[in-house]
């Protein structure tokens, strides 16, 4: 058995346009990231049961992060942008990719990838003095993610 490494899923923010995506690697100033599942469940017992039964009935996706603002990176100049702007709303929404680079590839530099839209929440802007400036970031994931491949070469998602 062989660890997964972190850096073996990776994590692109659209920085272009629904139509036109142009995937940006998050990875300049975060030095770390997670995806929150925050499962929603219910239990149901019946009267001859003498245990419970558990299941998950839905999930409230979010990925968090702390970014040191580092200027001339794309994802990082976006997540800034929209701190500045103080965007909200649809205003603040994108499309995530999440891509299992340990998996094998599919076809030459294709691998799984989910992609989420995502709403851009920034929690925080700021640290301590003569320290590089931090922002806060959750994406909020909103509705259903779809499956596919990512070209990482090409850096083009398909779904399947």
């Amino acid at each position: 058995m062989a660890k997964v490494m972190r850096e073996k899923i990776q994590h692109y923010l659209n920085t272009g346009t629904t139509g036109s995506p142009v995937w940006s690697l998050i990875n300049e100033g975060v030095s770390s990231l997670t995806t929150n599942f925050n499962p929603e469940s219910e239990e149901e017992a019946y009267i001859a049961d003498a245990a419970s039964t558990k299941y998950t009935t839905g999930l409230t996706v979010e990925t968090t992060f702390d970014m040191n603002r580092v200027k001339g990176d794309a994802a990082n100049d976006k997540i800034f942008a929209l701190v500045w702007g103080r965007k909200i709303g649809t205003d603040a929404d994108s499309e995530l990719l999440t891509v299992n680079m340990s998996a094998t590839p599919v076809s030459g530099d294709q691998y799984p990838a989910i992609k989420d839209t995502v709403n851009i929440i920034y929690n925080s802007l700021g640290d301590e003095a003569i320290k590089p400036l931090k922002i806060g970031v959750t994406l909020g994931h909103q509705g259903d993610p779809v499956v596919g491949l990512f070209d990482v070469s090409g850096t083009s998602f398909a779904s399947s």
